[in-house]
């Protein structure tokens, strides 16, 4: 009776992924739940059903959150691994699963396996998947840190390359912890710091001009500025400032970064602030913050004279709006 029940559950629900999820988790044996996922597999091939059957197997050594496991553990963990490879041969492989596989890797210790996994996935079909990307350059990183035998000027210049091609086909909001990574990851490999640099150049007029929201170009000026002082930081700046329609978030993130300089003496930030205030009114007169914040600044560190002419300026362009000027300021 207990057969022909199950025989007819069989028939009525094999193509139904929680079906052969139960019948699995039935079993008292591992082995034979493995033979029950393993059936699954060539009767329902999915990424769902491969990751019910790593999640089981990941249940079944009670590793789920992310524990080193003990030397018992790690003929599970290779089958687990053997898994995620039958995934990826059977064209079930996502970009959750890639990752998986990878940190899996990782949490074994296996770092330079990890590395050259993290590499074939990312030139194959999820070569734009951004999370994958993410994952690939920490554990670069990684081995850089750890200096496993992967810093070669090949082998930089390819992940550079690959790299590169990602960022080119995505937006830059979409990629942004991959810009952030990047950078830091090349900060001092110069020459492909400055390729990054010319690339963001290229992804912001692709994308209008203007980066508001997350600012690529700030992201990159703090980084200048850090590793190379004021003036680098100020020549970076102005190549950003140059493009058609820049955002206004830039022009603010750069006037507070000479005013903060102004604030400690030095007086040539003052004057590019000023310079930066009047290329920002050029195109956003009508923004009554920049006026306030540039009469704020010359109230605090110019003179009367100045401070007065930014004053009436502001009176006669901002006309129906003046009244949301801050009488406290103005």
């Amino acid at each position: 009776m207990r057969e022909e029940i199950l025989n007819d559950m069989k028939r009525d629900f094999s193509k139904e992924l929680e079906y052969w999820d139960w019948l699995a988790r039935k079993e008292s044996q591992l082995e034979k739940a493995m033979q029950v996922y393993d059936e699954a597999i060539k009767v329902v091939p999915s990424s769902a059903i491969f990751r019910l059957y790593i999640r089981f197997l990941k249940d079944a050594v009670g590793h789920n959150n992310g524990e080193v496991p003990s030397s018992g553990d790690f003929v599970s963990y290779n089958h687990i691994l053997m898994v995620y490879d039958k995934a990826e041969s059977m064209g079930c492989i996502t970009e959750d699963l890639a990752c998986e596989h990878i940190s899996c890797f990782l949490q074994l210790g296996r770092l330079e396996e990890a590395r050259k996994l993290a590499e074939n996935l990312c030139n194959g079909k999820l070569s734009d998947a951004v999370d994958l990307w993410v994952l690939r350059l920490s554990v670069e990183m990684r081995c850089v840190t750890e200096r496993c035998g992967y810093s070669s000027k090949t082998g930089l210049l390819s992940l550079y390359e690959h790299l590169e091609n990602v960022l080119l086909k995505m937006t830059i909001s979409k990629a942004e912890r991959l810009w952030l990574m990047a950078l830091k990851f090349f900060l001092n490999q110069k020459q492909y710091f400055d390729k990054l640099v010319e690339l963001s150049l290229v992804s912001l007029i692709k994308d209008g001009g203007s980066d508001d929201g997350f600012s690529l170009s700030t992201a990159i000026v703090d980084l200048v500025l850090e590793q190379d002082g004021v003036q680098s930081a100020r020549e970076t700046y102005k190549r950003f400032l140059a493009l058609p329609r820049p955002g206004l978030s830039m022009y603010i993130d750069c006037i507070e970064l000479e005013t903060n300089l102004a604030l400690a003496g030095d007086r040539k930030c003052l004057l590019e602030a000023r310079k930066l205030y009047e290329s920002a009114l050029a195109t956003y007169e009508q923004d009554v913050s920049l006026w306030r914040n540039y009469y704020t600044m010359e109230i605090k560190m110019g003179t009367s004279e100045t401070a007065n002419a930014v004053y009436w300026r502001a009176r006669k362009l901002l006309k129906d709006n003046v009244a949301l000027l801050s009488s406290e300021c103005l």
